[in-house]
């Protein structure tokens, strides 16, 4: 995962408590797209790198506890972070040498910004050079999403330092915002953001790249969720515990789900599920859900009996949630395209508005499946 952490899907968020809670989400977030009453932007489909500003110059922050993460990937240290001929190095320096070279110029907007004052913060930025995970772009780019903040980490300590010191307390490693894990975006002024990427512009012009800020995108044609949530569910295998959903529709099956089966809380699931290899998994599980929807295997193959029904509700959460964000999508285009046609197919939009929640918010279609098949995920596994 990338620093700047998972953003949620609809059925990540609070206000979504039941399966018809969802249906009435996505039916005020359709009506306020067509009206145009509510900003969207642009998911862009590329490497996420966050850069911070430590010691005079901008660092790539991974986010893990690693000593060289924490205390900041400079350009002279990216290949000892990645390693001799990794596929990274050459973005991570490209991306360097742009900011490194702007400094000059931007260093009252990353000020603005807070990257001076709090060394937690970073740019969370997505890298464009053609082909660099799933969607194909025609132009190599930089995209800026806004200003995240990393949580503070720290080291419990063990049984045996506790065994000979009692009152030993935690040893903070990597110093942040309390009380979460990962990162989270804090308020910036999306202003001083559009200042910095015009400044950015040129330098990154010298090497081949455009930068941009985030991207608006709005609804040009009607939107019909009607007919998804109308169409059948018969996509997974029915078990005697799963017989409630035979013949039943997409709008049905979410009437049936009163709670969902898992909450998204301080950037972490609070209930996982048992699988018959005994590991825990979320009831949204990419793996579990491609092969039960795609492949039709019965969900019983993979979690223990007691478990079915919590995890299909899931499965169900997670397919309206993929096929209600198709249908927006189609409606949807932006000055780089559409967001969904035959040559380009974004990652899908995100939302930042309080009304609907105090996080920000990704709808992406297929891309809830594509995703986890793309050339980084690839590239993330192999070297695993």
């Amino acid at each position: 995962m990338p620093a700047s952490g998972h953003m949620r899907h609809p059925f990540d968020l609070s206000c979504i408590e039941s399966g018809e809670d969802l249906i009435q989400f996505f039916n005020k977030i359709s009506k306020s797209l067509a009206n145009h009453s509510l900003n969207a932007k642009v998911k862009i489909d590329g490497l996420n790198v966050s850069f911070k500003y430590v010691g005079g110059q901008f660092a790539v922050d991974r986010g893990s506890n690693k000593e060289i993460d924490v205390s900041g990937i400079t350009i002279d240290r990216v290949e000892e972070r990645y390693g001799k001929g990794h596929g990274m190095l050459k973005a991570i320096t490209n991306l360097l040498t742009i900011l490194n070279s702007a400094l000059p110029d931007i260093k009252q907007e990353i000020k603005d910004l807070g990257l001076v004052d709090n060394p937690h913060y970073f740019l969370n930025t997505e890298y464009v050079e053609g082909h660099t995970n799933v969607t194909s772009y025609s132009n190599s780019f930089i995209a800026f999403h806004g200003v995240n903040g990393f949580y503070a980490k720290y080291k419990k300590p063990t049984k045996k330092e506790l065994k000979q010191n009692p009152s030993a307390l935690p040893e903070l490693i990597r110093s942040g915002i309390e009380g979460g894990s990962g990162s989270v975006e804090v308020s910036y002024s999306q202003e001083t953001l559009n200042k910095l990427v015009a400044k950015l512009k040129p330098h990154a012009q010298k090497i081949g790249f455009d930068v941009c800020g985030p991207v608006s995108a709005y609804c040009h044609k009607s939107i019909d969720l009607e007919s998804v949530l109308d169409s059948a569910f018969d996509m997974i295998t029915y078990s005697r515990e799963l017989e409630r959903f035979k013949g039943k529709s997409i709008r049905q099956c979410l009437q049936l789900i009163q709670s969902k089966p898992s909450h998204y809380i301080v950037n972490r699931y609070n209930k996982f599920y048992q699988t018959r290899e005994g590991k825990k998994v979320s009831p949204y599980n990419k793996s579990i859900y491609s092969e039960v929807i795609e492949h039709s295997t019965p969900v019983e193959s993979f979690v223990i009996r007691q478990d079915l029904i919590e995890v299909t509700h899931g499965i169900i959460l997670m397919h309206a949630t993929r096929l209600l964000g198709r249908q927006i999508l189609k409606s949807m285009t932006s000055t780089i395209g559409d967001l969904s046609n035959q040559s380009v197919s974004h990652e899908g939009i995100v939302i930042r508005d309080n009304l609907f929640s105090p996080h920000p918010f990704k709808l992406t279609g297929d891309f809830i499946v594509s995703g986890a098949s793309g050339l980084i995920a690839q590239k993330v596994k192999a070297s695993k």
